[in-house]
């Protein structure tokens, strides 16, 4: 027999919703940043503007790099990341 939801328990349970949401996306960002920071300064400054919205055409004017350099520094840097987040990485089933 189930037990009838009352407004008290649907609020500790939304509570318990956003509490675990929270954490876990706390976590994720933790994961992300020290993903970032094991970068070299120069690739992780230039993900950092390219994540804030930077396209590549700006990012490479400002730089003074020609573009399909910068674009192939661009895809190094984020393998490097994604390689960075897999480490260590456990997926629960």
């Amino acid at each position: 027999m189930k037990k009838k939801q009352t407004p008290f328990v649907k609020d500790v349970e939304q509570l318990v919703k956003e509490t675990d949401l929270a954490d876990a996306t706390e976590k994720v960002w933790d994961k992300f940043d020290n993903a970032l920071n094991q970068l070299d300064e120069a690739s992780r400054k230039l993900l950092k503007e390219f994540f804030d919205g930077s396209d590549v055409d700006e990012l490479s004017r400002r730089m003074k790099v020609a573009k399909p350099e910068l674009e192939a520094w661009l895809t190094r840097a984020r393998r490097e990341l994604v390689n960075n987040l897999k480490q260590g990485f456990q997926v629960r089933q």
